[in-house]
């Protein structure tokens, strides 16, 4: 029956895309050149400060109009970028960076180390997105220009993942936020200029912002001083679409109004433009974990009982079969293609019974509290809402499901007293290791942080997880980051289901995309051709 009600759902959203549309009245898209590459997303809100960001709407901003010391390359580790060498001590402590000559902001001024050591100092006190990685292991003033070329890190205690962790570190031009900031909880620093780069950019990357419409469009053009050059087959223009209607998206792409539809629409959307002339659907294996978050704060699931019960309940088969398309089933945190991936780890089944024998073992009964599932309207969180809404039924636990709009969720769930019972997320690595999935989910240093929204902390796990990631040696520390891994499961923190595909659409006039397997690199404007 519900599979019946699942594929009902599907049908109709087919159906609504494959509808002749009106674009609406002010979406203008007659600039649209060879040179310029639209992306549609329906993915609202984004900042263009590299201290905050923390999502993919966010990413496709800094990656393409910042730098960083190193980039990630697809099942390699990352290689550098405005490094062009480092080194670590012996005792892993004291990292020396070596920097490009020659490159230029987006003002014309010359990137140097002063511009990486407040870089990083700006980071760490603004203590937002990406920063909670380093916390503990990087202070404030342990980042020193030894020259122009030269940066130093002076590390509290050895970090295995530090370069992979500097995939997410952006270099901003200091002198410009001097000039533009304005008074601020940072002594001199003032406001450390993040009320400018709420519409400005302050980077050297391959492109620049031009203009910012909120919650419908970004425009981004070439940097002319870039110094890896330009040729006649670059996208010299970049402009990002907000397009909230499935049907909408499809119409632009096949009117070649757009290049480009990102992953967040359902799946019917790809499989109807498979054998669309003149597009190319591009499926991939994905570091990706389709993940529903439980406050673990938060009665019931306070209960490791109850929360065992829920991963019983659940039907993987359905879920990851019919509604994510053919995902691989989890069995916990880590993707199966992520390097440290351990596939021994037990996880949970598909069993009525069991859950019941769990609910009968946990100090709340069923029908006490009404869950609530709480999702955006983007991917497959509704349909997944209504399998495990039906699941749930079957044990005698009532769940409520109400669409939110990403901002109020995201800082909803951020929190433990306002995050609800359930998240659903596509969690997408950040940086390439196991820690992204381990460390960055479940340590307590990370609450705060809609990556972290389960809210969960144990001792024990946390020290585990602080000395996989002070283990030097990459294997032995993959051994750490599996036991604890174990440990996570065996605790029911998180309802993992599936380790998905990444799909994405675009016009086959687009040459050279990649998915990197890490969250929104794949859309770095400037490695694509036309």
């Amino acid at each position: 029956m519900l599979v019946r009600l699942l594929r009902s759902v599907r049908t109709i959203l087919a159906a609504v895309t494959m509808a002749a549309v009106v674009v609406p009245a002010g979406t203008a898209f007659a600039d649209h050149g060879s040179d310029t590459f639209t992306i549609a997303t329906r993915l609202t809100d984004s900042k263009f400060d590299p201290a905050f960001h923390f999502a993919e709407f966010d990413a496709v901003n800094i990656l393409n109009t910042y730098e960083g010391l190193v980039k990630p390359v697809k099942g390699k580790p990352p290689t550098g970028q405005l490094a062009k060498s480092w080194q670590a001590s012996p005792d892993g402590k004291i990292w020396t960076f070596t920097l490009h000559d020659g490159v230029k902001f987006h003002d014309g001024r010359d990137l140097t180390a002063k511009d990486v050591v407040y870089s990083m100092d700006r980071f760490l006190t603004l203590g937002k997105g990406y920063s909670s990685l380093l916390k503990g292991i990087l202070d404030v003033g342990n980042t020193k220009a030894l020259n122009d070329t030269t940066v130093q890190f002076t590390l509290n205690t050895s970090f295995g993942p530090f370069v992979d962790v500097l995939v997410q570190f952006y270099v901003v031009n200091s002198e410009l936020l001097k000039e533009n900031q304005q008074p601020g909880d940072f002594g001199a620093n003032g406001d450390y200029g993040t009320a400018y780069l709420l519409e400005n950019d302050a980077g050297s990357g391959p492109y620049k912002l031009e203009s910012f419409v909120p919650d419908r469009r970004r425009v981004l053009v070439a940097h002319g001083d870039y110094r890896g050059g330009w040729t006649d087959s670059h996208f010299k223009r970049i402009v990002i679409e907000i397009v909230g209607e499935t049907a909408t998206a499809r119409s632009l792409l096949t009117a070649g109004d757009v290049d480009f539809v990102d992953q967040w629409q359902p799946l019917d959307f790809y499989k109807n433009l498979r054998d669309q002339d003149g597009i190319h659907v591009d499926e991939d294996p994905d570091n990706k974990l389709y993940v529903v978050q439980m406050n673990t704060t938060r009665p019931p699931f306070d209960d490791v009982n109850f929360r065992k019960a829920v991963l019983h309940a659940f039907d993987y088969n359905t879920a990851n079969e019919i509604i994510l398309g053919g995902a691989i089933k989890a069995n916990g945190p880590v993707p199966s293609a992520m390097p440290g991936h351990d596939a021994s780890i037990g996880g949970y089944d598909y069993d009525v019974e069991k859950a019941k024998a769990f609910l009968a073992k946990s100090k709340y009964k069923p029908g006490e509290i009404t869950l609530a599932w709480d999702y955006i309207k983007a991917g497959a969180h509704e349909e997944m809402g209504l399998l495990l809404q039906s699941n749930l039924k079957a044990v005698g636990i009532d769940m409520k499901i109400t669409a939110e709009q990403w901002p109020t969720l995201s800082k909803n769930a951020a929190k433990a007293d306002t995050a609800p019972h359930f998240f659903p997320v596509y969690n997408t690595a950040k940086y390439p290791t196991p820690d992204a999935f381990t460390y960055a989910m479940y340590h307590p240093v990370n609450h705060g942080q809609w990556q972290a929204s389960a809210h969960f902390s144990d001792p024990e796990i946390s020290k585990l997880l602080e000395e996989a990631r002070a283990t030097p040696d990459a294997a032995m520390r993959n051994e750490k980051y599996g036991k604890a891994t174990q440990m996570i499961v065996d605790d029911a923190a998180s309802l993992w289901v599936g380790y998905t595909i990444h799909r994405v659409a675009l016009r086959e006039t687009v040459k050279n995309y990649e998915n990197k397997g890490l969250m929104a690199f794949d859309l770095n404007i400037y490695n694509l051709r036309h």
